[in-house]
């Protein structure tokens, strides 16, 4: 499973990295801009999404994944990492996160829910 959470891991230091370099601009108005756009859709939907379900399916097939529709699997993964944009950038900018325990949280509840 230590691949899995690494890839996770990247995931999260590539957006910090953008954001603290001035990258992710007005992310609210740049998010809705950038998702509503012919091309982002195109792109997301010919090369994004087949790559994502190939990998839920991969996993499926191992037993590493519940088995669930990978419509469900992409939509509840966009929404872990969306809550933790929103909540680290919008939300909250000002308080006092400690980015990588929040990372590895974030990820052990995408990989295990939350139990204990």
């Amino acid at each position: 499973m230590l691949v899995h959470r690494e890839h996770l891991l990247g995931l999260f230091v590539l957006l910090l990295t953008f954001y603290r370099k001035g990258a992710l601009f007005s992310i609210p108005f740049g998010f809705y801009w950038i998702i509503n756009t012919p091309g982002f859709q195109r792109v997301f939907t010919e090369h994004v999404y087949p790559k994502f379900a190939r990998i839920v399916r991969h996993f499926q097939e191992k037993g590493e994944l519940a088995e669930l529709p990978v419509d469900s699997v992409m939509r509840l993964t966009i929404t872990s990492l969306a809550g933790f944009l929103a909540a680290r950038f919008l939300l909250l900018p000002d308080h006092h996160w400690d980015d990588e325990a929040e990372m590895e949280r974030t990820i052990h509840v995408l990989m295990n829910g939350l139990r204990r």
